[in-house]
């Protein structure tokens, strides 16, 4: 999501979200063929959110980030548990018995 004010987040239909128990997993975790995701949550029933942190004088067009963001879901998309807990060094597995 692109918006600079974390406070009007409600209009864009994710106040569920933000009332969720989220829970931080990683912060720069290397995805195969994506790079980077700046921070990886989990939400109370183990969905990941991958959270960019852009800075707002940051040149990258809006087009750009997206296409990042993209290729950052396709990427996580591919891999299994094993896989992404690996990437997060074994926090996913720390996080989810958190939750569960």
């Amino acid at each position: 999501m692109l918006h600079p004010l974390p406070g009007d987040l409600h209009q864009f239909g994710i106040s569920r979200l933000l009332e969720s128990e989220i829970i931080f997993v990683k912060r720069e975790v290397k995805i195969p063929q994506s790079g980077f995701i700046d921070l990886i949550l989990i939400d109370s029933e183990g969905l990941p959110i991958i959270v960019e942190v852009k800075l707002n004088k940051n040149k990258e067009s809006r087009r750009e980030i997206i296409a990042q963001i993209f290729d950052y879901v396709s990427s996580l998309s591919q891999l299994n548990y094993s896989q992404l807990n690996d990437a997060v060094k074994g926090e996913l597995k720390k996080d989810i018995k958190i939750i569960s």
